[in-house]
């Protein structure tokens, strides 16, 4: 996975691609999100972990609780 490799341009563009073959994936949004964070994009961040908790409120937990990193947290797909 690009995003825990930190490899962030990477876990964009694919994260941006599964949102392209399906726009309700809060998964895709949530990853892409921290990536974006990583990059130190806070607007684009934001916005896309907003987006993943509007499409799933299970994940406001991890958004609250783990900030910048919540991606590791999250359960397997």
């Amino acid at each position: 996975m690009s995003l825990r490799q930190q490899d962030y341009e990477s876990a964009i563009r694919d994260e941006t691609q599964a949102i392209q073959l399906d726009p309700r994936l809060p998964r895709a949004y949530f990853l892409r999100g921290a990536a974006f964070g990583g990059l130190g994009d806070s607007r684009e961040a934001v916005s896309d972990l907003q987006t993943a908790v509007r499409l799933d409120p299970s994940l406001d937990r991890y958004v609250k609780s783990k900030g910048k990193t919540a991606f590791l947290a999250l359960p397997p797909l």
